[in-house]
């Protein structure tokens, strides 16, 4: 990603149609070096070109609720709530026909849309790590001695739900509410080890083991900067964090294998479904979600880090030869669904489809 400040003002604008544009690939930094200007995906400003808006008027009819909500949508660019618009543009986009003039305006929208979420997440990532004790993780090397308290307290703010939807932060709803769904699943089927495979920073571990003190928790990450994170901010006797990834498990035999948005990051995903199988007791169980529910399985997808976004029916195709049950909300047979509840009481934060899933028994190939 370039680096430098981004204009968000002036993506909006764009994005609503109000200022000209033309696509342009910037090589290089993302210099734009007739205004020196940074430039982020590929969009200058010409004075001398005609303009194009990515939202013009479709020339067919289109149903009053779809017309509505561009507006509600186009209403929040306006406001920068960047992911409540790329929620309803989304939604818009599977609500229209296939062939509509319409679709292929909103595919280049919502594409834009969610760099720019990316961008405001990183934005929000860089203003945590002035913290001070995110400070103080960077310059472990040269301070060994942390001085990290043992009950976590300041940490709490940080899992707080109903924050999150307060401020309809999508990216943290989704991941926290997950770990809240998983709590709940662990609860009603209690293990005596879970592994949480590429755990990222642990603050989902950590919020499994605090609030299950008899349960061992392991969180292992294949970044080892993640894992010396997590090990200086989350401390429980029931927690530990190691390096690893889901393609070479070697910690022993779980009852409950957690891997939520991992396996569409990886190139090997059979091997990583094989491995979670083989160490998984007899009625073991895993917790598995990944970005679902396009009509077609995407093996180019928009964001970089993903190589392939599964249709609903591939990925149950896929589970379905290592597990012989899986529950999934759009038939009922998750258990624990009341709990998305908790984001989903006024509008839909969460689409319940194939994601998350709960497989139950592993099919051993001995």
């Amino acid at each position: 990603m370039p680096g430098g400040d981004v204009n968000l003002e002036r993506i909006c604008k764009i994005l609503l149609g109000e200022e000209p544009i033309v696509p342009e690939y910037i090589h290089g930094h993302g210099i734009d070096n007739d205004n020196d200007e940074l430039i982020w995906f590929g969009i200058k400003q010409e004075s001398e070109q005609s303009e194009v808006s990515l939202l013009s008027e479709a020339p067919e009819q289109i149903p009053l609720d779809v017309e509505l909500l561009l507006g509600e949508a186009s209403n929040d660019v306006y406001e920068k709530n960047f992911s409540l618009a790329l929620d309803k543009y989304q939604a818009i986009s599977f609500a229209i026909p296939q062939d509509s003039s319409l679709r292929n305006e909103l595919t280049e929208t919502i594409k834009k849309l969610k760099d720019i979420v990316k961008i405001k997440s990183i934005q929000n990532l860089t203003s945590a790590l002035n913290k001070d004790h995110f400070s103080k993780i960077k310059n472990m090397d040269s301070h060994p001695e942390i001085d990290i308290p043992d009950n976590n307290s300041y940490l709490e703010a940080d899992l707080d739900l109903q924050r999150f939807v307060q401020q309809e932060d999508m990216a943290a709803i989704h991941h926290l509410i997950r770990y809240i769904w998983a709590n709940e699943i662990i609860n009603q089927f209690p293990p005596k080890r879970v592994l949480d495979v590429e755990c990222r920073v642990g603050d989902g571990s950590y919020l499994l083991a605090k609030n299950n003190p008899g349960i061992q928790i392991l969180g292992i990450d294949s970044d080892e900067i993640n894992i010396n994170n997590a090990r200086a901010l989350y401390r429980l006797p029931n927690l530990q964090f190691e390096q690893g990834d889901g393609t070479s498990l070697q910690f022993g035999d779980f009852e409950a294998i957690i891997s939520f948005d991992t396996i569409q990051r990886i190139e090997h995903r059979e091997i990583m479904l094989f491995n979670i199988i083989s160490h998984l007791t007899e009625r073991g169980y895993l917790l598995f979600s990944t970005p679902c529910g396009q009509p077609k399985t995407n093996l180019r997808p928009d964001f970089s880090q993903h190589k392939i976004e599964y249709s609903n029916d591939i990925l149950l195709d896929l589970l379905s030869r290592y597990f012989y049950s899986i529950l999934r909300p759009e038939n009922g047979t998750l258990p624990a669904l009341e709990i998305f509840d908790k984001i989903n009481y006024d509008r839909i934060r969460y689409v319940l489809n194939m994601n998350p899933v709960l497989c139950r028994g592993p099919r051993r190939t001995n």
